[in-house]
């Protein structure tokens, strides 16, 4: 049996999140238990991003998260400093 990722003709599309709303759902649908305010992280990231993909999403939300764990910060605070990091650094 062929493994998926050697498949020559089979392709992944990650869609983009767009807006504020459409990056809340994800949120809430992927993080619901974990994330303190799925709504105001929606809204940092939506703020600093015209459009994003649903992998960077996770990626941010799961360090904002890991990063306000280990030192005991607000997850919204953690996750607005990584954004002006990766601004500063031209990564979104």
């Amino acid at each position: 049996m062929k493994s998926i990722s050697h498949h020559p003709s089979l392709s992944l599309v990650v869609p983009y999140l767009k807006d504020e709303l459409e990056i809340k759902r994800y949120l809430e649908d992927t993080f619901s238990d974990i994330l303190d305010d799925a709504g105001a992280m929606a809204t940092a990231i939506a703020t600093k991003c015209d459009a994003i993909g649903v992998k960077t999403v996770a990626r941010l939300v799961e360090r904002a998260v890991a990063t306000a764990d280990y030192e005991d910060r607000a997850q919204l605070d953690t996750l607005t400093e990584i954004l002006e990091d990766s601004n500063a650094d031209g990564a979104t």
